[in-house]
């Protein structure tokens, strides 16, 4: 029976990246981190069942772990400094200087789609006279972003004004001779507002 394959172990672990808890290794390693009084697991289903684990600690590898996955091959691994354990699940914060609104992870290309907006001081003809008191008036700009798997920009494509984007989805079409595999697109749907 292979679900009976691996040992379930539990290896109490203290200062592997700064982080406290425990591993549950076997069928479905988990690391079980306790933070704020509030008990957080976190799967690590990247490379399978593992059969051993131990925190490790050397020149080459500060404050890691060294683990054997089910093929018995032994890995080196560090926790990342640049994500936060801190909710239910793992994140990292990206300064990227405007408000995402769609994001799309594709998983044959490895890269993050994503529609983002900023607010940017809306022109206003020469003729018009706008109070002192009011506060500035600002509209927002949509731009559609193909993002690396570190966050880098590759591309963006910036919307016409006022036109905003209302859907974002991976589509799969078939070819229209119904023959050959069904081709991944993008599709982005958007809508001029003028404030009808």
């Amino acid at each position: 029976d292979s679900f009976d394959r691996f040992k379930m172990s539990i290896v109490d672990f203290e200062n592997i990246g700064e982080i406290s808890g425990f591993f549950i290794g076997g069928n479905v390693p988990t690391f079980g981190i306790s933070e704020r009084g509030y008990l957080r697991l976190y799967s690590m289903q990247l490379d399978g069942p593992t059969q051993a684990f131990t925190p490790f600690h050397n020149v080459n590898c500060n404050r890691g772990f060294i683990y054997v996955n089910s093929s018995g091959i032994l890995k080196i691994c560090q926790l990342s400094d640049k994500v936060s354990y801190q909710l239910p699940w793992i994140y990292r914060k990206i300064p990227i200087a405007c408000t995402p609104r769609h994001i799309i992870y594709d998983t044959e290309t490895k890269c993050y789609l994503c529609s983002v907006s900023k607010q940017i001081p809306t022109s206003v003809p020469d003729d018009v006279v706008i109070p002192q008191k009011l506060p500035p008036i600002y509209e927002d700009v949509w731009e559609i972003r193909l993002l690396s798997h570190e966050c880098e920009i590759h591309d963006s494509f910036e919307l016409d004004q006022n036109e905003v984007v209302t859907a974002f989805k991976c589509v799969h079409l078939q070819p229209s001779t119904n023959e050959g595999p069904l081709k991944r697109l993008i599709a982005v749907g958007t809508s001029t507002v003028l404030n009808e």
